[in-house]
């Protein structure tokens, strides 16, 4: 079954893992059952039938847990279970007959092969369904208003802040902005259309007053940038960073529509580019500050308030230049040293040492298997929040992930699945049910030698179970 597949995970024959350590175990095993089960002699009919019986099960194990080391190994995380169609199979692994089954959640009595003289076999599922794409809708357009009058505000409340000691109200701030817009500031002018926008709305005429006022962030920020020639290379990465920021949204928004980028990943660049086109409007047009305390006021928002030397400054704006540059949020994504995890060693030797560290960070509830042993789907759940949380881990290493890195994308939409649908499950008195729910996540460790192109669709997951409601995190194992 495994060698059928191997064309869809674009692997071959000389792919396929040793199993070194089965056979071992397997001869082992045949060794200490040998003396007990060889017939006494060639006429006992009874002992040659015992031995005939133990030569089956101990293959049919073998098998089996041949068959499941080298399809884990290879990034293969489900099987279809095809059973023997005779009066031989057990009723419940007819019932299992054709059914998906994951190698991390055994189903009852075991994978194929596993319970005594199983002749079931794990046939390798690969799924090669459509690449999947976001919808992209009114929703979507409307999120994205909703960003930039946010980044907009966002840039008003912090150049204000200097002025006024309290933001908080937005009716108040309106108000004193406008008092002051009112004696002709242009600056307060486009404070005061900013928040209007966000509470009332603006008029056609309101509106191009605005957008006049706004006018090119670039060409604010060279009029600001010119002011700083005691600090040339703080004005080079000033520059770069609007750049940078200034893409950010498009590139972000072709993404998205190609998979590769949630929905918030866009909103909050298109917020971010809001806000700095915002502060640079606002500096360009104050007459309070010189030019110089306006380039640095600017280039300190850029930073979140963070006042730095001039070189210091140059080196944060280059890094915002960079992240700003780079589609994928990877970066940013939390590094763990790693706790324990074998890659490539099967679902348990990664999932188990994983679970054992989220444990530790306090953040996700219970750990169900304390309560609740081989409990599906869910391996946390708090009751405070409702918060039902699925441990994962992805052995990008594997060959299968490696040839083929769309099968990254497929496994994890087939986790972010089982999250999302899932309604009850319970092991003895321990139960967790739909109502019980409020929020649902998937924590995901992946290797450091992950690709760029298996990024690429983990990106693609992250996309896909924000889409569903899914909340996603992924952690880089060093």
């Amino acid at each position: 079954m495994l060698l059928d597949r191997l064309g869809a995970l674009r692997l071959s024959r000389r792919d396929i893992p040793k199993v070194t350590a089965a056979r071992r175990d397997a001869l082992a095993a045949w060794d200490r059952g040998d003396a007990l089960a060889r017939p006494a002699s060639p006429a006992d009919p009874d002992r040659a039938a015992a031995r005939r019986l133990f030569d089956d099960a101990l293959v049919h194990r073998f098998v089996g847990r041949i068959n499941a080391e080298r399809q884990q190994a290879l990034g293969i995380g489900q099987y279809i279970w095809r059973s023997r169609d005779d009066r031989r199979v057990r009723p419940l692994h007819a019932r299992h007959d054709d059914q998906v089954f994951d190698w991390d959640e055994p189903p009852e009595d075991g994978h194929p092969g596993e319970a005594f003289n199983c002749r079931c076999i794990a046939e390798p599922f690969v799924d090669d369904a459509p690449e999947w794409r976001p919808t992209i809708d009114r929703d979507y357009d409307r999120a994205i208003t909703l960003a930039v009058l946010a980044g907009g505000l966002d840039a008003v409340v912090d150049f204000v802040s200097d002025f006024i000691p309290s933001a908080d109200d937005l009716w108040a701030l309106l108000a004193a902005i406008r008092t002051v817009a009112e004696t002709g500031s242009e600056a307060a002018q486009l404070a005061y259309l900013v928040v209007k926008e966000q509470l009332l709305g603006l008029t056609a005429a309101e509106t191009a007053r605005r957008d006049a006022l706004l006018g090119a962030a670039r060409d604010w920020v060279d009029g600001l940038a010119a002011s700083l020639a005691d600090a040339p290379d703080l004005a080079r990465a000033l520059a770069e960073a609007v750049e940078a920021v200034e893409a950010r949204p498009a590139a972000l928004a072709a993404a998205h529509r190609q998979g590769l980028a949630t929905r918030a990943d866009v909103e909050a660049a298109y917020q971010e580019r809001a806000r700095l086109r915002t502060l640079a409007a606002l500096y360009g047009l104050a007459t309070v500050p010189s030019g110089v305390v306006a380039a640095r006021s600017l280039v300190a928002r850029l930073l979140r308030g963070r006042v730095l030397g001039d070189d210091a400054s140059a080196a944060e704006l280059a890094a915002l230049a960079r992240r700003a540059r780079a589609l994928s949020p990877d970066a940013d994504w939390q590094r763990v040293a790693n706790p324990g995890i074998v890659w490539g060693k099967g679902i348990r030797a990664q999932g188990e040492p994983w679970e054992r560290y989220l444990a530790t960070t306090g953040e996700l509830g219970e750990r169900i298997e304390d309560r609740a042993r081989n409990f599906k789907t869910f391996d946390f759940y708090d009751e405070n929040t409702g918060l039902a949380t699925s441990a994962k881990t992805l052995d990008t290493d594997a060959l299968g992930y490696r040839r083929s890195p769309k099968n990254v994308f497929y496994s994890l939409k087939h986790y972010i699945n089982q999250v999302r649908w899932f309604r009850k499950y319970d092991v003895g008195e321990y139960h967790i049910t739909l109502d019980m729910i409020d929020r649902r996540r998937i924590e995901l460790a992946i290797s450091a030698n992950s690709t760029s192109e298996q990024i690429a669709e983990i990106n693609r997951a992250r996309a896909y179970a924000e889409s569903l409601g899914v909340e996603f995190n992924v952690r880089i194992i060093e």
